[in-house]
């Protein structure tokens, strides 16, 4: 169960740079 555990935080790491990248592609966007 502990890989389970692992996979949560690869998904969470994950969202959280996507989120990231899309904040700084729409900032990029604007400035455009």
């Amino acid at each position: 169960m502990g890989g389970n555990g692992m996979n949560i935080g690869s998904w969470v790491a994950i969202g959280v740079a996507v989120a990231v990248a899309l904040g700084l592609f729409g900032k990029q966007k604007k400035k455009k």
